[in-house]
């Protein structure tokens, strides 16, 4: 299991569709499942960019809802049923778990209720619910998750001004912890041999170059299966 988190807009659903259409090359029969908790697959996955992204889409079944029982339950349950009768299940995404709603919070009449703990509660048991599943039919589970701003002055002194925002539950689930963050240097906005990520045929009114993409770095930032503080860079070109 693997969680993702960075700042908004950063590349955490950019590298899960990167993912997926990775898992649909290795696994030529291999199906993959995504709860998407912020409603927006529609909107960023068309079928021209489905195939860029080397997804099949026959192999992508897409469940959009942010209620903790649509998800927990339905793959402790019907998704395990398909999987004992021979489906080759081999990813499970959840973009975002921070969109998933607590059991209170669904159950209560009235934003102004105040649920203390409750998210946190529920991703918890809920994780405790499917892990032996996923044992069983060895399957991946990647989450995304939002970031926090980093309170201890000691982790802040070290550079680290944000956090993953979520609780010990999840930290206990997950064995990979892979910050992604768009790359925020001079050397972000160029590829690999120092060339700009411009076309200069293409100008706005203040006569700026369009820009054609930008580099995107990706940090294990805490791993129980290997090493730490590795990172990678890839490019994301927008055309």
């Amino acid at each position: 299991s693997a969680a993702i988190f960075g700042p908004p807009k950063g590349g955490k659903s950019l590298f899960c569709f990167a993912m997926a259409g990775q898992t649909h090359r290795d696994y030529p029969t291999g199906r993959i499942i995504k709860f998407d908790t912020e409603y927006r697959d529609t909107a960023q996955l068309s079928a021209a960019k489905a195939k860029r992204y080397g997804i099949d889409l026959r192999r992508y079944n897409v469940i959009q809802t942010n209620k903790p029982g649509d998800i927990f339950d339905q793959i402790e349950t019907e998704i395990a049923g398909h999987c004992e009768r021979g489906m080759d299940l081999k990813l499970i995404q959840i973009d975002s778990i921070n969109g998933i709603m607590g059991r209170r919070m669904s159950n209560a009449e009235s934003v102004n209720q105040v649920l203390i703990g409750d998210a946190a509660q529920t991703l918890q048991d809920g994780f405790k619910r499917i892990l032996a599943v996923q044992r069983k039919y060895n399957f991946a589970v990647v989450l995304t998750a939002q970031v926090r701003a980093e309170m201890d002055q000691f982790e802040i002194q070290k550079g680290n001004t944000m956090k993953m925002a979520a609780s010990f539950g999840v930290r206990h689930y997950a064995e990979y912890f892979m910050m992604i963050e768009r790359l925020r240097t001079k050397k972000g906005g160029q590829d690999f041999l120092g060339r700009d990520f411009v076309n200069e045929s293409r100008k706005d009114m203040s006569d700026r170059p369009d820009l054609t993409g930008h580099r995107i770095r990706v940090t294990m930032k805490d791993s129980s299966l290997g090493p730490t503080n590795r990172q990678g860079v890839m490019t994301f070109n927008y055309e």
